[in-house]
């Protein structure tokens, strides 16, 4: 089993890190997956969280269906980089954790991870969650690389003291209101039942 450390970077001044509470990536140790056994292993690892982190690098010049050859996945507490081509590799437990409804799969841009998990397993991975698709809806444009929305939500949340207070009536100096107020309001729409 090879490990790849991932760099630690420290932020740009005055940003902060933007990760989910528990989930610590600068410290994070990348497994290089090549073989079942340790396949087996990682996918038995992330049983139980809540989350696991998605994405693919596959060859779709001169084929019809894209081949995949690496799948990166990332839980709350390891890594790990799955040799897709490794000679010999059983990719079922990594089907079988993409196909299990108590872990929500976030992906960016999920359309061509989506397809090459349909065409492996015939189904799409669930829940799933599209950070792209979510960057839109909050207004960070159409197809908003991951670079981009990570860019932008750093510059969003930089330290602030929130416990400051304007001494205006309405607080417009508050960090919370300058941020909210570079948006055009618009009036809440009723969510439909299923989005409840």
């Amino acid at each position: 089993m090879e490990e790849l450390r991932l760099s630690r970077r420290e932020p740009a001044k005055g940003q902060g890190w933007l990760q989910p509470p528990g989930f610590d990536i600068q410290r994070k140790v990348m497994t290089i997956i090549t073989d079942t056994a340790e396949l087996v292993r990682f996918c038995d690892g992330q049983r139980g969280t809540s989350f696991v982190a998605v994405d693919t690098e596959f060859m779709r010049e001169r084929t019809y269906w894209p081949i995949l050859c690496l799948v990166q996945v990332a839980g709350p507490t390891e890594a790990a980089a799955i040799d897709a081509l490794a000679p010999g590799i059983d990719l079922t437990p990594l089907l079988a954790l993409m196909a299990d409804k108590s872990i929500l799969k976030v992906f960016h841009a999920a359309r061509q991870d989506v397809e090459i998990f349909v065409n492996l397993a015939d189904r799409v991975p669930a829940p799933l969650f599209d950070t792209q698709v979510a960057a839109m809806v909050c207004g960070f444009g159409d197809a908003a690389s991951y670079e981009t929305v990570v860019a932008k939500l750093a510059q969003a949340s930089p330290k602030a003291s929130w416990a400051a207070r304007s001494s205006t009536r309405c607080g417009a100096a508050s960090p919370i209101r300058r941020r909210c107020s570079r948006r055009p309001r618009r009036e809440p729409t009723p969510r439909p039942a299923w989005a409840r």
